[in-house]
């Protein structure tokens, strides 16, 4: 007579596939909103007619227009400080190890 010995076959643990397939369906949602998607969602979540007092505020930030001629003909007044450095005064004892 002989004894037959099995392994005992391991089975899928779900909980784990369930956990990494919906981390990897997240991610993959979060690259195409941030990077992918065509159209500000501000504009299709809150119109702009609904905030008082932005006419037209949605479309200049969703179109901004830089002028390169105003930063690159006056780039020495972007470096200079017009505040004065401030006085640092008297800082502490003229000997720290004195006793008080």
């Amino acid at each position: 007579m002989a004894i037959a010995v099995e392994r005992k076959t391991k089975g899928v643990n779900w909980l784990t596939l369930a956990v990494g397939l919906f981390a990897l369906i997240f991610a993959a949602l979060v690259v195409y909103f941030l990077f992918l998607a065509p159209v500000p969602l501000i504009e299709k979540i809150i119109p702009e007619a609904e905030i008082p007092g932005t006419a037209g505020l949605i479309d200049v930030l969703s179109d901004p227009s830089i002028d390169p001629s105003a930063v690159v003909g006056n780039v020495e007044s972007l470096f200079q400080n017009p505040i004065s450095q401030p006085d640092a005064g008297k800082l502490g004892r003229p000997n720290p190890f004195q006793p008080i």
